[in-house]
């Protein structure tokens, strides 16, 4: 089970840093902690994901919906601190105006 810590900073923002692999439950339990800042007034924020050493597509697909429907109600979502293997599958996978990455192109060491 990866890691999933929050900081608040201002009352208007939530950093949450992830360590570990982001994979569906992650995902999950990451979606469920974004939404609850929400809806506690919190309209930016910001996950690091420098120490994301796995990362699952179906993950992937399930936060890309989670962003489109935070930024549908005017929240500000920043991903911060890419690794080079979230770059690599969001690359991949076509994800990088929702993540607003610039992905390389080349795949990580593994």
């Amino acid at each position: 089970m990866p890691a999933i810590t929050q900081f608040t900073g201002f009352p208007s923002t939530r950093l949450v840093r992830l360590d570990g692999d982001l994979d569906l439950f992650a995902a999950l339990r990451l979606r469920r902690i974004l939404n609850a800042a929400v809806t506690a007034g919190c309209p930016q924020l910001t996950v690091d994901v420098e120490h994301v050493t796995f990362v699952d597509a179906s993950a992937l697909g399930l936060l890309e919906r989670a962003w489109t429907e935070l930024r549908a109600r005017s929240v500000v979502v920043d991903v911060i601190n890419p690794s080079p293997r979230f770059c690599w599958l969001v690359d991949v996978i076509g994800l990088q105006d929702t993540f607003q990455l610039q992905a390389p192109r080349a795949r990580p060491a593994s």
